[in-house]
């Protein structure tokens, strides 16, 4: 049978390899008319010549009509035998290819083109020539389809880093928008207090200006009063002079006094013993008692009058003895208030110098804080751009992330379209392809599950004690986990690099996790975190949109908590023709762009 096949491809190659030589078949039909023709006029020829003959030949007639109809039928039975081989011939060769690309063709045209097979190369012709275009096409359309995955892939998952970048950027643009606020707030208020500060510098630089005129007059009153005490320190030495001269002049007279009061008393002593004297002489001398009474008298009033003066100029002398000492404790205050005065006015003279240039720094001041305050205005003018334009991008930001979020929809939609065309070839469409297994083989483990008499359906989420995160229990729990258990690690193990592979219900309840994810439970939190997720709800938003996904495939990209990139392709399952849940199959992005 070989041979024979191998016979006909020889002879179809060689002689009736185009379409235009097949269907020259057909011209050997008309080698049967020929035959039909050269028969007629065969016998023809010999029934003529028996007419010619008579009655006699007529029994010869009738059996060479006989025998050319049954040459005729034969040749009739063979013209239409080869009628039907061409027939079933042409079909073979054209027919049959033919239906072979509207069949591909029909499943691309509803959305399940299986761009993997190619069409069989059966013949030699033009069929072969476009059975080898259409192998061309899909091996290119296995090439588009596998470069649309990997880029809508890369895509996805540059649109998760541009997403956790631009929630990044929006956050800090929020926080950065808030220290404006602040910032702008305070340069207001900066502002404010600079425009006082100014007004009070320059209220103080009048003010110290007005003080200063104030001072250097009071300097010049100071120095006036310095001066005018020297000049009473001097009145009052010259003072000082005339009381010791005084006292000197004070003390010579109380000298003469006391010699005239000597005198006096001599002279009443003398005026006495003339008395004596004169009474003695009796009559002749009573003139000269009287005479020396008189002189007696007069001395005795000049003694008495010199006492006085004695008195007085001691008293006058001690006078002159306190003035002296007062006037000393005044020339000593008066030297000791000069002394003060020259030291309140060298101070002065200093307070003056420092008033003169405290006046200059605030005049700088003044300027600087003219020149501060016009420069802070125009950094508040800045920081008034900065606040709004700090409006603009966090709206910027906002509006990046759902821009960001439509990417991600779209970049979804995309790989949803392109899962669902067979290339065979590639890490996502043996991922895709072995996933649409693993969902099918979980949907009989339900399905059997549902028969035996147990509610997959049950939503009695009951709390199992002292788990943290917090574990559940459900009526087909156990059973799914016997009969999935192998299912779940199969898939895990099939497609290379995944993360995990699960079915969860529309609650994102999941009972039976990966082998290496159901662990003893160690009390240890972060150790059970990772090492048991099993019978556990996964509520985050891009969980729950898996677990209530009902479109043929959901493939999710998002980063996790470890910084990883993951995949996360979901199908749905339905039990009963009612929507169950899906499967979940987490797979690095990586993983899905190998060959």
């Amino acid at each position: 049978m070989n041979a024979f096949w191998r016979l006909y491809e020889t002879v179809e190659e060689t002689f009736f390899n185009s379409l235009s030589k097949k269907l020259s078949s057909f011209f050997l039909l008309f080698l049967l008319n020929l035959a039909f023709l050269a028969t007629y006029f065969y016998y023809i020829g010999d029934i003529e010549q028996l007419a010619r003959q008579g009655a006699a030949a007529q029994g010869q007639i009738q059996s060479l009509l006989d025998k050319s109809f049954y040459v005729m039928v034969g040749l009739t039975l063979v013209s239409f035998a080869a009628t039907i081989g061409l027939v079933f011939y042409l079909r073979f060769l054209i027919v049959r290819p033919v239906k072979g690309i509207t069949h591909i063709f029909n499943e691309i045209a509803r959305g399940e083109g299986d761009f993997s097979r190619n069409l069989p190369l059966i013949t030699h012709d033009e069929l072969r020539e476009l059975a080898e275009s259409y192998n061309r096409f899909a091996e290119k359309m296995r090439q588009i389809v596998s470069e649309v995955r990997k880029m809508s892939v890369v895509i996805a998952r540059e649109a998760v880093h541009v997403k956790v970048r631009v929630e990044a950027s929006a956050t800090s643009a929020r926080e950065q928008g808030d220290l404006t606020d602040q910032v702008f707030t305070s340069s207001s208020e900066s502002t404010r207090a600079i425009e006082e500060v100014g007004s009070s510098t320059h209220a103080i630089s009048d003010s110290t200006a007005a003080n200063l005129a104030m001072a250097r007059q009071s300097l010049q009153e100071m120095q006036e009063v310095a001066g005018k005490i020297n000049s009473v320190n001097e009145k009052v030495l010259r003072f000082n002079h005339t009381v010791d001269d005084l006292s000197q002049r004070s003390a010579s007279v109380n000298t003469i006094a006391a010699l005239i009061r000597a005198i006096a008393d001599q002279t009443n002593l003398l005026a006495l013993n003339a008395a004596i004297e004169a009474a003695r002489a009796g009559e002749a001398g009573r003139g000269f008692a009287v005479v020396a009474d008189e002189v007696r008298k007069l001395a005795e009033r000049v003694n008495k009058a010199t006492e006085e003066i004695t008195g007085n100029i001691t008293g006058m002398i001690d006078l002159v003895s306190n003035t002296r000492a007062e006037n000393d404790e005044i020339s000593t205050d008066i030297g000791q208030t000069r002394e003060v005065v020259d030291r309140a006015a060298h101070q002065f003279e200093h307070m003056v110098e420092d008033f003169g240039k405290t006046s200059e720094a605030l005049l700088q001041i003044a300027s600087a804080m003219e020149e501060l305050s016009a420069t802070n205005g125009q950094v508040h003018d800045d920081v008034t751009v900065v606040h709004d334009l700090s409006g603009k991008v966090a709206r910027h930001m906002e509006d990046s992330e759902q821009r960001t979020a439509s990417l991600t929809s779209a970049t979804e939609a995309i790989q949803e379209l392109v899962s669902r065309f067979k290339i065979g070839q590639g890490a996502f469409d043996f991922a895709v392809n072995r996933a649409r297994q693993f969902r099918d083989q979980v949907q009989d483990a339900l399905e059997q599950i549902a028969h035996s008499g147990k509610d997959v359906f049950d939503r009695n989420y009951r709390p199992i004690p002292d788990t943290n995160p917090p574990k559940f229990r459900v009526v087909w729990g156990e059973d799914f986990s016997r009969l999935a258990q192998e299912t779940l690690d199969s898939c895990l193990r099939d497609i290379p690099g995944a993360a995990f592979a699960v079915a969860v219900n529309t609650d994102s309840y999941l009972s039976t996790h990966n082998q290496k994810f159901s662990q003893p439970l160690t009390g240890d939190y972060e150790k059970d975190l990772v090492g048991n997720r099993t019978c556990r709800k996964f509520e985050r938003p891009p969980e729950m949109r898996a677990a209530q996904n009902k479109e043929a495939m959901l493939l999710q990209t998002y980063q996790r908590d470890t910084g990883e990139v993951l995949c996360d392709l979901a199908m749905p399952i339905l039990v009963g023709g009612r929507h169950w849940g899906n499967i979940r199959v987490g797979v690095p992005t990586e993983a899905l762009l190998t060959h």
